[in-house]
């Protein structure tokens, strides 16, 4: 989803508050981030002395099922979701998926 070679406005959102964090001599690890999934992000959130990044799971969603016929359906991408994305632990700094599904 993301363009090759041009960071997307909300990954540098978010490098930016990692690099305010780190600035202010916090014990700050690598804030982890989606590859390729840059337009989703909605934020970041501090949560319990963890920086992590929040993503809509609509707009992941969007993007699996994409414009071509030849991409996901709905029932797919919610399937490969589950697994490979919402399944994902990566211990404390594991981003969030927010169910915005039905919201605009």
């Amino acid at each position: 989803m993301t363009n090759k070679g041009k960071t997307h406005p909300n990954r540098e959102l978010v490098d930016r508050r990692a690099d305010d964090l780190a600035s202010e001599d916090m014990d700050f690890p690598d804030v982890i981030v989606l590859d390729g999934w840059d337009e989703c992000i909605l934020g970041t959130v501090d949560f319990h002395d963890a920086f992590k990044v929040v993503y809509s799971r609509r707009k992941i969603l969007l993007g699996l099922m994409g414009d071509d016929q030849s991409d996901m359906s709905y029932e797919e991408a919610v399937e490969y979701m589950s697994f490979n994305i919402e399944g994902l632990y990566a211990g404390e700094y594991t981003p969030i998926i927010l169910d915005d599904e039905y919201f605009e």
